[in-house]
Order: C-alpha cells, then structure tokens, then sequence
C-alpha cells in the first residue's frame, strides 16, 4: 500500500485498498483515529442484507366466526384427518369436512365447492400430503393439490378466506428439524397468493410436527381474526410471526474456496458469474454443470476465460433432475481435487398467475429448482464440504403477481437449507433481489425494479455471497429494496406486517392520502367530461407501448386483447404498477387480466378516475384540495383577462373565509353575476 503524505506532518492522506477481489473502495484516513474497519461497501452490504425471524405475537382470545367452516383435507392422510378432528372438537366449530384427491379436476372441485357457499372460511390441510405427484414428478402432491383448490374456490366465487396449515415446514425455533420439507413449497405459493388474491386471503399456519390440543387452541385464535401477521407458527404455547428484519453479513470473514466447487446451472448468465468469482477467489478446479454441457452457448469461451483466471475448468451436460446421472459426475471428480463446496444456481422459469397455473408447468421448473437440490443433498450429504449454498430468490420470501410458478421452488431451497442445518451439515439459502444483466428473465428483472427492487451490480452481488456463504443464519435475503416504493408498488393501504419494522410504517388505511396527484389524474379530472376517455385512451396506449418495447403507441390496438398483444404474467403486473403510479388508483393485481383490452381497462380506470362527487360528502378541505389541482390543470392557455377575473374572484374567497362560512361564501361567490363579484371587490378592497 502506498500513501502520499503530500509532505505534511500530522496531514492526511488518500489510500487505495482492495477490500473485495472485485472493486476498489478509496477512503480517507485520519492519522490519530483508529479505523474501523469498515467501509462504504461494507456499510453498502448490511444494507441489502435481511434475514427472517419468529417473534411471539398476541392472538385474541375468542373463537372464530361462526357459522360452517369448510375444513379440505387429502384423501387417506391419516395426521390430516387427526388434525381436522382436533380443530373440530377443540375450536368448537361448525366443520363442514371435504375430502379431495389427488389428481382432483378443478371443474369438479369447483362445483362441490358451489354447494358451500355460506361457508364463513376455508381451513386447507392438503399441504400435509407432502408425497410427490405420480404424473409430474417433481411436483409435491400437497403443492399440487393446493393450486388446484385456489383455483376451484375463485371459479366457484367463494368469499371466504382461505387459510393454509403446514406442519413443521419452518424453523420457527432453534430445536425445528424442518422434517416436512415438501410442505415448504405452499409457504412460497401463499406469499403469492396474499398479493393476487387479497381479498380472498386468511393466512398460513405452520402447526408443531406433534400437534395437540394447545396448539389448536391457538389455531383457534389465529383463525379468529388476528390481523397482526398473515404468516404464523405455533410451538409450546406461544404463537409466532414471520418478521423480516435487517441483519450483517460484512462482519464474517470471507469464503475462500478450494479444492473442486460444483456450480449447477454454471455455463448461464448467473453461473458463469459466480464461476469467475470462484475463480479469482482461488478456487483450483470448477465442474459447470447445464443441460446442453459444452453445447451451450458460450461455454468454449467461459472455460477459456476461466482458464485465464487460473481454475481448471470441466463443463458437464447433466440433468441434475437425474440422480444417478448426478451421482456419476461426481464419482468422477479426481481425488488430489476433492469436492468443497457446491453452488445451486440452476432454474427455470415458466410463470404464470396461479389462475392459469397448470401442473405441467409445475413439473418444468420444480425439476431444476427443487429436485435437483433434493439429488444434490442426497449424493453430497456424506462428503465434507465446507459450503452449500443455494440460489434462492426474494419471491420465496416476498412474493409478486405472477411468480406462483416460481416461489414455491425458491421456498423449497429455504427450508432445504434450515434442515440441513439442524443435521449439522452446512447450507445457506441466500433469496436475490435482480443481478444486472443476469438471470433467466429481463422481465421478471423489470418487474422487481418496478416494485423498488433495483438490480445489484454483479461485483457487489459477487462480494455479498463470499460474505455470506458461511453466514450463521441459514437464511439471508440480499437485496436493494426501496422499502417506500415498495410498499406504494405493491398497492396496498397498509404495509404487510412482515416488513413494517423496516419502514417505521405504523399502519395507514383507506383515509391516507398520497402527498401530490399524479398528473394524469389530474388532467383527466380537469378534461372536459366528453374528452376524458379519449385522454386516458391515449395515456393508457403509450403506457402499454412502452411495456412492450414500443416506439409509438400507434402499435396498439385498443379493442384487442392483451395475450394477444403480447402480454405475459410479468408485463402484466408492470403495466399494474405504472398505472398505478401516473393515476393514483390502488390498482387490483389482476386488473389486467380482468379487463382484458385496452378500451376494457381506459373504462375501469375512468370509473375510478372521474367518479361524481357530492359536494356534501366532501370536507371543505378536501373541496380545497380539488379546486388546487383543477386551477393547475385548466389555466393552461388563459387570455389576461380571464386570469385576472379568477385571481379577484380568489381573493374575495380568501377574505371572506376569514369572517364568514366558508361554504356559505363559497355558494354565493359561485352563483354571484360578475358585476355582484366586481361590487364586491370594490367593497373590500376599495378598488374599481
């Protein structure tokens, strides 16, 4: 390290330091004052940097509604049908019991499910059949189940709220052995469901492996109405919820890999990333594993460049979905070279709104995801490696519109991750916000930095994981959250529980107002009530071509639908999300798929934009407020003596609030004749 003192004594100086293999932070130092050891990126790192916590929440103490509760149990499981028995005799409620089967057909599901209608909830306990599906093998046979009841209950209209019960699927305490791991994929589907299906959504409830009568009492309260979380576990005689709190990952020493590390998914965008870490970290040899091997594209080049770097490099094709093709890769892995470490980066996406979700779709992505870290698990577990570590992602743990495909898989990896813990193994799930210019989708990318997820700089990203791999948490969220954007994004009138610490948010409701009017908004209400369709339909048509990478909005045709525009799950909810912004509205997940064209949707938000206004329900304020923004948007374009009239009518105004009715005042000066309101002027002004 070289410092210029500059020749002064006692003076300061300017030092440059390799804090990461990746960047150079420079810093000041200050002679006389010890340093802390901590840098800017350090202070960067903590920032992005969650883990998620139990903490013990009040229920009240009273039963839930009354009236007949519907209780979905699976066909033959016999805890399930102990645990039903238990809610029964112990909540005292009226239970309206439906078995379901594997393999159920929606239509039918949603046609038994037409006769309850005046069921006041949904008690599902289909995730207790933690089996994998015999058609799609990669698939949860509880996960599958699941979806298909969700489906059934929208199609059949039914309002009551539907809550989840899981058993043992978290660790919730430190003594958890996580043992029904499967159940952990509906943990991921239910953060999903909370966003699309809000109004139709109770909560989940992880249940001690050995439930009994106490912890069903506190079942009970949950059901009852407590509105302090929507993602709870009970152990002993305590009720916890699910808290995502701040922790630090700079303070632990940095992985240096060695030996042989196996990177799956490691000839795509993320892996070749983590594979030129590894590689400037020191790792000696690194096994890419990908489908097409060699094949794919680029793969000559990564294992060149990685040469360069001094790895020596084996790019295999292997379906880690095949166990006994897994296993043979490693079997091959050269003694002097031993396995240390693996990465799971692999994935697929196949999204889609949990409406439109089909268990082929499933099958597709969960066979990546979560059956090859199962087979990864498996042909590891009895070899000492010093790092598992597995790519997860924030919609396990936050959830978003139309990732139900690919939560379930990333929540999977986060309890994979806990439970290995508890066998003493290592393991840690890190949930990524975006990478810049990786990952399988620069849409599912978009969408996160809409909702104030902005992508990491891959050498920050780089930086993050050799800090946490060896984490004490087996759980961390790394990402940069815009915590107010995000909360405004997710359209919501209070901020989800989970979070609330974050912000200081305190709980708003439907009476909080936005600090300004969006501008559309206020053009639309200002427009003259002929022209305001025609404004917002064209407003609505350049949002629409810029979501689809569009020049000018003449590309689209407004009477036509948006599947056929070219929409998918994900421009679906970025289109939400920018409507949202420039209108103010508190805009429904779905609302594009509810008003399936252009035309369809300008009508829904022109009800919500220009809806009549009784000048009666209105506060005075409030009248206010709305003369504010109209005088902003209609003076545009005035001639002089128009203006003038207005400013001297608003003077008046301003005087006689002072010493009368406002209302009153308000009236009168709005039915007043100009030569009344010049009289007036002249009166209290004494001008002509």
């Amino acid at each position: 390290v070289g410092v210029g003192w500059g020749g002064l004594v006692g003076g300061g100086g300017l030092v440059d330091l390799p804090t990461y293999p990746f960047e150079r932070e420079r810093f000041w130092l200050d002679p006389g004052v010890p340093p802390t050891g901590r840098t800017e990126a350090d202070a960067a790192l903590d920032r992005w940097s969650y883990r998620t916590q139990w903490t013990t929440a009040t229920t009240p103490d009273t039963q839930p509604a009354a009236g007949p509760w519907l209780v979905v149990v699976p066909y033959g499981h016999s805890g399930a049908e102990q645990i039903a028995d238990l809610i029964a005799n112990t909540c005292e409620l009226e239970l309206v019991p439906m078995v379901v089967e594997a393999g159920q057909d929606r239509a039918e599901l949603a046609e038994r499910l037409r006769e309850h209608a005046t069921a006041v909830g949904v008690v599902s306990l289909l995730a207790l059949d933690d089996a994998f599906d015999a058609e799609h093998e990669s698939v949860p046979r509880g996960l599958l189940t699941t979806v298909t009841l969700t489906q059934a209950l929208g199609d059949a209209d039914t309002r009551a709220p539907l809550w989840i019960l899981t058993t043992d699927a978290q660790m919730a305490s430190g003594t958890d052995a996580v043992s029904g791991l499967n159940q952990a994929t509906v943990w991921g589907l239910a953060r999903v469901l909370a966003t699309e299906i809000p109004h139709r959504w109770g909560g989940i409830v992880d249940l001690p492996a050995a439930t009994d009568a106490t912890a069903i009492t506190l079942l009970g309260r949950i059901l009852a109405g407590a509105d302090v979380a929507d993602q709870w576990a009970v152990r002993g005689a305590r009720t916890l919820a699910r808290r995502l709190t701040r922790t630090s990952i700079s303070e632990h020493p940095a992985w240096e890999p060695s030996g042989t590390v196996l990177i799956t998914g490691g000839t795509g965008a993320l892996g070749a990333h983590v594979a030129r870490g590894l590689a400037t970290h020191g790792a000696e040899h690194l096994v890419l594993l990908s489908r097409q091997g060699m094949d794919a594209p680029g793969a000559a080049a990564l294992r060149d460049e990685l040469a360069a770097r001094g790895a020596a490099v084996t790019v295999v094709g292997c379906d880690i979905g095949d166990r006994a093709a897994l296993s043979a890769v490693l079997d091959q892995i050269p003694d002097q070279q031993p396995l240390t470490a693996v990465v799971h980066a692999a994935g697929q996406l196949d999204d889609s709104t949990i409406d439109r979700l089909t268990p082929d779709q499933m099958n597709r992505a969960l066979r990546a995801k979560l059956l090859g870290a199962v087979n990864l698990h498996e042909v590891t577990r009895n070899r000492d490696l010093s790092a598992f570590v597995l790519f997860s992602s924030l919609a396990g743990t936050f959830g978003s519109f139309g990732q139900s495909n690919y939560a379930p898989g990333n929540a999977y990896l986060d309890a994979l991750a806990a439970q290995r813990r508890a066998m003493g193994l290592p393991a840690i799930s890190i949930a990524w916000g975006p990478w810049e210019g990786a990952g399988m989708s620069a849409a599912l990318r978009r969408v996160e930095e809409w909702n104030g997820v902005p992508a990491l700089s891959v050498d920050r990203a780089l930086a993050a994981l050799h800090r946490v791999a060896h984490h004490p948490d087996p759980n961390v969220v790394v990402a940069d959250v815009d915590w107010p954007f995000w909360q405004e994004a997710a359209g919501a009138d209070t901020l989800d529980p989970m979070y609330r610490s974050l912000t200081g948010e305190s709980g708003g409701g439907p009476d909080r107002k936005p600090d300004r009017i969006p501008a559309l908004r206020a053009r639309v209400e200002a427009a003259p009530a002929a022209e305001r369709e025609q404004l917002l339909l064209e407003a609505v048509r350049r949002i629409v071509g810029s979501v689809l990478g569009h020049d000018s909005p003449a590309a689209i045709d407004a009477d036509r639908a948006f599947r056929d525009l070219g929409f998918d799950s994900l421009a679906a909810v970025e289109l939400r999300n920018r409507l949202a912004a420039e209108t103010g509205l508190r805009l429904p997940p779905a609302v594009v798929f509810d008003h399936p064209t252009v035309r369809d949707l300008v009508r829904y938000l022109l009800d919500g934009l220009a809806v009549p206004v009784v000048a009666e329900e209105l506060s005075f304020a409030d009248q206010l407020d709305r003369l504010e923004v109209s005088l902003g948007a209609a003076s545009t374009g005035l001639d002089q003596p128009t203006r003038l009239q207005w400013a001297a009518r608003l003077q008046a105004l301003a005087i006689a609030c002072s010493e009368s009715d406002p209302t009153s005042v308000a009236a009168d000066l709005e039915s007043a004749t100009d030569e009344d309101l010049f009289d007036f002027i002249r009166t209290e002004f004494g001008r002509s």
